[in-house]
C-alpha cells in the first residue's frame, strides 16, 4: 500500500505531467516522421492517405501542447500570455475537427470498391467540417484579442463534441466492420484497417469520451486531472506509433480492387 501511494504522489506531480506531455509530443513528432521518411512509390495507398495520416497526428501534437502550455499558466507561469493559449486551444479544436473528417476519408480511400453511401455521407461531413473549420479559422484571425469567448464558439463545442465526433466515429466503425466480413478483401488491407481501428480511432475515442463525458469518474483516483491527461497524452502518442508502424511494415498491396 505504501509503494501504491508512492507512486500516485508521482505521478499525481506536476513534472510528472510535464515530461509526459513533453515525451508524447516527441513520439508524434517522430511518429510523422516515420511518415515523411515513407515514399508513396513504395506504398501505392499512401498517395491519398499520407497527408491525412500527418493531419491526424498534428491534431494530437497541438491538443498535447495547448493542455501543456494553460497548465503551466494555472500553476507555476501565470505570467504566460492568455492570448497565446486561446490561440492555441482553438488551433486544437480546429485540428481536431480536421482529424475526425480524416478518419471517415483515409477509410474511404482504402475501401475497394468505394461504397457510394460512404461517399455521399463524406461529402455532407466534409461540409459540416469545413463550416465549423471555417468558424475557428474566424475565431483565430480576429477574435484572438478578445478573451472572452462568444456564445457561437461554446455551443459550436458542444455541437462537435455531442453530435459531430459520435456521428464520425459511428461512421468509421460501421464502415470498417463492414469492410471485415467481406472476405474479399487482400489480408494486407484487412491488417492496415485493422492496425487503424485499434490504434487510432479506437484510442481517440475512448479518450475524448472520457474528458467529455466522465470527469467524475477519473477525478476519483487522480487528485489533478492534469496527471490523467498525461496518461492520455502517452496512451495515445504510444497507440499512434503503433498503429503508424503496422500500416507502414505492410507490403505494397494492389489498392486498386
Amino acid at each position: 500500500m505504501l509503494i501504491l501511494n508512492q507512486i500516485l504522489n508521482l505521478i499525481n506531480g506536476l513534472s510528472f505531467f510535464v515530461w509526459s506531455e513533453l515525451i508524447a509530443i516527441f513520439i508524434s513528432f517522430y511518429t510523422i516522421l516515420l511518415l515523411c521518411k515513407k515514399q508513396p512509390e513504395e506504398r501505392p495507398f499512401l498517395y491519398n492517405t499520407k497527408y491525412l495520416l500527418i493531419t491526424i497526428v498534428a491534431a494530437s501534437i497541438l491538443e498535447d501542447l495547448a493542455w501543456l502550455i494553460n497548465i503551466l499558466r494555472l500553476t507555476i507561469l501565470p505570467e504566460l500570455n492568455p492570448h497565446i493559449i486561446l490561440l492555441l486551444i482553438r488551433i486544437a479544436w480546429l485540428l481536431s475537427i480536421i482529424q475526425y473528417q480524416a478518419f471517415s476519408l483515409f477509410i474511404e480511400y482504402l475501401i475497394p470498391n468505394q461504397s457510394k453511401f460512404l461517399l455521399l455521407i463524406n461529402r455532407l461531413t466534409s461540409l459540416i467540417c469545413t463550416i465549423h473549420s471555417i468558424f475557428f479559422i474566424w475565431l483565430i484571425l480576429f477574435r484572438t484579442n478578445i478573451l472572452q469567448r462568444p456564445f457561437l464558439e461554446l455551443y459550436a463545442i458542444e455541437n462537435i463534441t455531442n453530435f459531430y465526433m459520435p456521428i464520425m466515429i459511428s461512421i468509421c466503425l460501421f464502415f470498417t466492420l463492414l469492410t471485415f466480413r467481406d472476405r474479399t478483401i487482400p489480408g494486407d488491407l484487412r491488417k492496415i484497417l485493422y492496425a487503424f481501428a485499434l490504434g487510432l480511432i479506437g484510442p481517440t475515442v475512448l479518450v475524448d469520451t472520457i474528458h467529455i463525458y466522465q470527469p467524475s469518474i477519473l477525478n476519483k483516483y487522480f487528485i489533478n486531472s492534469y496527471s490523467l491527461i498525461a496518461f492520455f497524452a502517452l496512451f495515445i502518442a504510444l497507440a499512434t506509433l503503433y498503429c503508424i508502424k503496422q500500416i507502414l511494415q505492410q507490403p505494397p498491396f494492389n489498392d486498386e480492387l
